[in-house]
């Protein structure tokens, strides 16, 4: 993923301002309360008639379609005997199918578009639709023909069409001989058109509904912004050394409130008074008695430690401007954070460019070996693709074993984090690592399935305040 392009340094200095005692409301529009709570409300409103009325059109759109399929149906079956007669007898019963055709187009049916009655040669024996019945003696295509067998199977559609098409035999007492086929179709524009005009008037008749609900929601909300106004306008008269009582209407949230903030009026009133005659020691002193106090301490447990520290950054920063050092660093960083995670590695804390993971449980040793693969893979496919990420490689080192875990640092001031000798020796480790490298210790190869991991031959380097070389392995990650 390359980065945003880098923003242009040679911007227009912007003008001195005056210093103002207006209060800071941002730069994004402010929205009074009931205007957001009649927006929040119409949102709702629309959300739900619009979920409903296309549920229910389309629930009705399926009934028309479904009583729709049935009449033409019901017309096909009659007429299909109809026309078997008159393929098998002759001319005086294709003139009484011709009639009923003539017939059943006359009567206006809603929907219906053609009937045709075709010899088993390709010739159109009848056809009928809006502008009359008619004997045209044409033939249709073979492959038309040879379609009209798939289509007899079941109803076919296409678009707004439906055909229904059925195979005409006529049986003797010594074989069955195929003499054509009958073909019905039938548009569902008109159902369409039916569902899309009452949709219309539902949702005219519901933006009337909701456009006057959303007038009483203002109204409402209106009473409410108004008890609250009068708590904001008792805010700016504490700024100003007032301490009013504001009156109380109601026993809702909002005179709860109001009672709170009267109750917290006179408290402020009080100490501010009483700072007139205590020193500011003692005020101090009456203030820590009173702390929210956290327990400090730790426990002993079995942990794995992920360091990392991106080489080449250092350089890399002298020479570039601020805004895109962090915006490299961040890119870097969130990359690693995100495959940590990906393996249930938990972020310590950052310094700088380098990162300290911690990670728990079973296979705890195996996750994090893989979980640094996964980065530096992606270090290789991010250099691929930027220039830059060749100069920025990463530099990994893991090492497990007992450390204490807890609230480190004084009363008002403490972190939750991991001390001992096995933090410190995967820091080392990681400050050993060369760019592209990740090393792991002895402890962590005898905890990880080595069959499943590339590791290198090990070797030695001394440590800090360590008597004794500590082994390493080095993790080969370069994909095949």
């Amino acid at each position: 993923m390359k980065p945003a392009p880098e923003p242009k340094t040679d911007l227009p200095s912007q003008p001195e301002t005056e210093p103002t005692n207006e209060p800071n409301l941002g730069s994004g529009v402010r929205i009074s309360l009931h205007i957001k709570y009649s927006l929040i409300f119409g949102g709702i409103f629309l959300t739900v008639l619009y979920s409903m009325v296309s549920n229910l059109f389309e629930e009705e759109k399926r009934d028309l379609e479904r009583l729709s399929h049935q009449q033409f149906t019901a017309i096909f079956n009659t007429i299909a005997p109809n026309a078997a007669e008159a393929l098998s007898v002759g001319e005086a019963d294709k003139l009484a199918l011709k009639a009923s055709l003539d017939d059943l187009i006359r009567s206006g049916i809603p929907g219906l578009e053609r009937i045709r009655v075709i010899k088993g040669n390709g010739e159109i024996y009848l056809e009928a639709d809006t502008s009359g019945t008619r004997d045209t003696g044409d033939r249709i295509s073979e492959i038309e023909l040879k379609e009209f067998e798939g289509k007899s199977r079941k109803p076919f559609v296409t678009g707004d069409l439906v055909y229904l098409t059925k195979k005409i035999d006529y049986e003797t007492a010594v074989k069955t001989v195929f003499l054509g086929y009958i073909q019905l179709s039938y548009s569902l524009k008109p159902i369409n058109d039916l569902i899309a005009a009452k949709q219309k008037q539902t949702y005219l008749t519901g933006t009337i509904a909701f456009l006057i609900s959303v007038l009483i929601v203002i109204g409402v909300t209106m009473v409410l912004v108004r008890r609250i106004k009068l708590l904001h306008a008792a805010t700016r008269q504490i700024e100003a050394g007032e301490f009013p009582e504001v009156p109380v209407k109601g026993n809702d949230e909002l005179g709860e409130l109001t009672r709170s903030f009267n109750t917290m009026t006179q408290a402020v009133k009080e100490r501010l008074m009483m700072s007139k005659y205590v020193s500011e020691s003692t005020i101090e002193a009456i203030r820590k008695q009173n702390p929210i106090d956290q327990q400090l301490g730790g426990q002993r447990s079995e942990l794995c430690f992920f360091f990392s520290d991106i080489r080449g950054f250092t350089a890399f920063s002298e020479k570039s401007d601020p805004d895109r050092v962090v915006r490299y660093l961040n890119d870097l960083l969130n990359r690693q954070v995100e495959i940590i995670r990906e393996h249930q590695g938990d972020i310590d804390k950052f310094v700088g460019d380098e990162v300290m993971a911690v990670f728990k449980g079973d296979g705890k040793e195996s996750r994090a070996v893989t979980a640094a693969i996964g980065i530096q893979q992606a270090m290789k496919e991010l250099a691929d693709s930027d220039s830059v990420y060749k100069e920025l490689r990463i530099g990994i080192g893991i090492h497990s074993g007992e450390v204490v875990s807890g609230n480190i640092g004084s009363r008002d001031r403490m972190d939750y984090t991991s001390i001992g000798d096995t933090v410190n020796t995967s820091a080392r480790m990681c400050s050993a690592a060369a760019a592209g490298e990740i090393l792991i210790s002895e402890v962590v190869r005898k905890s990880i399935d080595v069959t499943a991991f590339r590791l290198g031959e090990p070797f030695s380097v001394p440590m800090k305040n360590k008597k004794e070389q500590l082994v390493l392995y080095k993790v080969q990650h370069e994909q095949n």
